[in-house]
């Protein structure tokens, strides 16, 4: 993306994609704890409602269906361009540590350069399922399929071993495996024939596509919620 579109036109796909996410994570219940590049980490926990395995897979679900029915028609139609990105859930422990360097002694001015990196298998893994598969696939490994309810454990799951980084990674997998949507919405996934050049003319429209994109991303998620 960046060899193809300009600092603003890639700020304002970038937006667009990471505001979906963040929106679909919270909604279903969960937290983003990491912006990495491209590359969005959230958490997920037990609670007396609802087991952390339905919130991330609804989460899964979730990203899938708002940038393919709502984020890539208005990219399309104001670039030219559409994106996807591969969904990697795993169940398991996960570490948080504190990391960096506080400011230098004896200079109160001096900057702190701390942060903290959530670290372990899980996030490992998650990130290593997502970057194996692409186009809106949802890649969850045997510990998170096994606490699904049998509502989840859908048809749609297929048992998957993809080799990555001379490893092999098992888990179940599933492609467009969209939220139901109130009426007909036409799916838009990218496709290897995207074509790519922004339209002139088009900048002003997709920055008041973006609230509308916000007000439908939100309606869903209520209506998710009552059900």
């Amino acid at each position: 993306l960046p060899d193809r579109f300009s600092a603003d036109q890639l700020v304002k796909i970038y937006r667009c994609y990471t505001r979906a996410i963040v929106q679909a994570v919270r909604y279903s219940g969960g937290c983003v704890r990491g912006f990495m590049g491209d590359g969005i980490l959230a958490i997920f926990l037990d609670d007396e409602n609802e087991m952390s395995e339905e919130k991330s897979v609804h989460a899964a679900r979730y990203i899938a269906t708002v940038i393919d029915m709502l984020l890539n028609p208005m990219l399309d139609q104001a670039f030219g361009h559409r994106i996807s990105c591969g969904i990697g859930v795993h169940t398991g422990e996960v570490f948080l540590s504190k990391v960096g360097m506080r400011g230098k002694e004896h200079q109160e001015d001096a900057e702190d350069e701390v942060g903290a990196v959530w670290v372990g298998g899980s996030t490992n893994l998650a990130c290593k399922y997502s970057a194996a598969v692409a186009a809106g696939t949802i890649f969850i490994s045997a510990s998170t399929f096994c606490e699904l309810s049998d509502t989840n454990k859908a048809q749609v799951w297929e048992w998957s071993e993809v080799e990555r980084g001379g490893n092999i990674l098992e888990g179940y997998t599933a492609a467009n495996y969209y939220l139901d949507l109130d009426g007909a919405v036409e799916c838009c996934p990218a496709g290897d024939d995207a074509i790519v050049g922004p339209a002139d003319g088009m900048y002003e429209m997709l920055n008041g596509k973006l609230e509308e994109l916000s007000k439908q991303a939100a309606e869903l998620g209520r209506k998710e919620q009552l059900l």
